[in-house]
């Protein structure tokens, strides 16, 4: 017991010690329409909505996620922290470390040895592969997700080992989280079955039954109640079109658990042929795999647990099912565990020859150093949003979303001109994007070129008529040039459209406060201040208001 003790403290201490420099990194990416500005994480009134709606719904968005634990989650760091960056940090570094220690506890309960139990922990919390799941904010889910997996794995194999009926409960109680933490969890009773079937245990039907049956629960729920508040996301290519893919990912995954260089955001969504120059090494990677798990079915040992853990928990994410990207870097959070397994168990065998054994040790502590200081490096790209994004295009030159993401820094820091250079470039990539007319609109505004701004409005609300913030933006610019009929029709529309754009209301208000409508005025301040009472600028619009009358 003393040993685990040391080795769950030791994994503790490197978790914490390769991400402490990332605390103090910026909202990025998704965390703005997640966190830094989602309405209903400040609120505990919106809790309800956060079981109803998907993932985005509070940043005014529609993703295709339904993720109500992640979101609570940060809205009780937002409790704590308000929106203090470092608060949403320490949440993804304690949750990674806690994963680190469920690989160690359901390591060490399958093979009862603890040095095997404590590499697999280790070298899963140092890998630089994971900065994507924990120096990214947003990147919460895989590591949430990955916690209640593992725990309602161990509770499960604790069931079997004892027949304890509280085990079992946490077990399913456990999966249930999962489920409202990522969709991949869904993998959780194949992962039984692989337990069942490498340790020779006969399975026990009822139980396995329930597991079943909550997977199919979730299943229906998703697709009768949940289909209409997803996004439409249009895929590329058929299922034949995106099977090159599929090998190509393969390599890259298993060349980047290896040799993690040159980590990055966004590998989009891209079709490729078979004529690519990483498709017939993962190819025959991919022939390998499936040989060795044919040739090896009887014998069972822990390459091959750990090679069909890493083909199981990768399945979901290799596009085969249309998914946003051909591949990501946080899907491998999960599958990494069955090659950290083979690697300690590699050393492990090593340790345990008397001819090897200080090469084994030595080989356990480079891999050691060369992890930590890649993390540590790695996590400095997330730190300056700019240079996240400019690193990112860099490896993915046609990234129209990375591309707007960098103009809003422009544009907020007085580069106009630079900003709109690359969302021209944006369009170019997809001409049909109505953000990038949405925003060079917002630029144009800056600069008051009002009428250049009124017409790349018009154009992006032609592409997207349902989108609030072209009616939002239309309106600030007639409002500017003192147009207020036209100015509370956008208003108007924007709100029509989306009913808790706080922005809206606000603007709505202030031309009804420069008019004398000083009873509108004031119930629209109100209405926004109830749907985010966290907007100094609204309650001092207000008070103003009072004090004036």
């Amino acid at each position: 017991m003393k040993l685990k003790l040391i080795a769950c403290l030791l994994i503790i201490i490197a978790g914490f010690a390769v991400y402490y420099n990332c605390l103090n990194n910026s909202f990025v990416w998704d965390d703005h329409i997640l966190v830094s500005e989602n309405v209903y994480i400040n609120n505990w009134s919106k809790l309800p909505q956060l079981f109803k709606e998907n993932i985005a719904a509070g940043g005014f968005e529609k993703f295709n996620s339904y993720r109500p634990l992640q979101m609570l989650t940060y809205m009780l760091d937002y409790s704590f922290w308000k929106l203090d960056v470092r608060g949403y940090h320490l949440t993804n570094i304690i949750l990674h470390v806690l994963v680190s220690l469920c690989v160690f506890w359901l390591v060490s309960m399958l093979y009862q040895k603890v040095m095997l139990a404590f590499l697999a922990g280790l070298f899963f919390a140092l890998h630089p592969m994971h900065t994507e799941a924990v120096a990214y904010i947003s990147g919460r889910a895989d590591s949430l997700g990955a916690l209640f997996v593992l725990l309602s794995l161990v509770f499960y194999v604790k069931y079997i080992q004892l027949n304890k009926i509280s085990a079992y409960f946490f077990s399913l109680l456990f999966f249930v989280f999962a489920l409202f933490s990522r969709e991949n969890s869904l993998i959780l009773p194949f992962l039984l079955l692989l337990y069942y079937y490498t340790f020779g245990k006969k399975i026990k039907i009822p139980a396995f039954l329930g597991v079943v049956g909550v997977t199919l629960t979730y299943v229906l729920f998703r697709i009768i109640c949940l289909k209409s508040l997803m996004s439409d996301i249009i895929y590329s290519g058929t299922l034949l079109q995106r099977i090159p893919g599929v090998f190509i990912a393969v390599f890259n995954y298993i060349k980047l658990l290896f040799l993690p260089f040159g980590l990055h955001m966004e590998y989009g969504q891209r079709v490729f042929k078979f004529t690519h120059p990483d498709a017939l090494p993962g190819l025959c990677i991919a022939v390998v795999i499936a040989s060795y798990l044919f040739l090896f079915r009887r014998k069972r040992g822990l390459v091959f647990f750990s090679l069909l853990w890493f083909v199981v928990t990768l399945a979901p994410s290799l596009n085969l099912y249309p998914l946003n990207a051909f591949m990501a870097e946080h899907w491998l959070y999960l599958p990494s565990i069955g090659f950290f397994l083979i690697l300690s168990g590699g050393i492990i065998s090593l340790y345990d020859d008397a001819k090897t054994k200080n090469y084994a040790i030595a080989f356990a502590c480079i891999l050691i150093l060369f992890y930590s200081y890649l993390t540590v490096k790695q996590n400095t790209y997330w730190k300056d949003p700019a240079a996240l994004y400019k690193r990112t295009l860099r490896f993915s030159p046609d990234s129209v979303r990375t591309y707007h993401l960098l103009a809003d820094i422009y544009t907020r820091t007085g580069r106009e001109e630079e900003a709109l250079e690359l969302l021209r470039k944006a369009l170019q990539l997809n001409p049909t994007h109505h953000y990038g007319y949405n925003n060079i609109g917002n630029i144009y505004a800056a600069l008051k070129k009002y009428p250049e701004a009124i017409d790349s409005y018009g154009r992006a609300i032609k592409i997207a008529p349902n989108y609030a913030g072209s009616y939002n933006n239309l309106g600030n610019v007639h409002s500017d040039t003192g147009e207020w009929d036209k100015a509370i029709w956008a208003y108007k529309k924007a709100i029509e459209l989306n009913p808790n754009l706080v922005a809206a209301y606000n603007n709505l208000a202030n031309i009804y406060n420069k008019t004398g409508n000083k009873e509108m005025a004031a119930a629209l301040y109100r209405k926004a201040i109830e749907l985010n009472p966290n907007i100094p600028e609204i309650h001092k619009n207000l008070q103003a208001l009072h004090e004036k009358n």
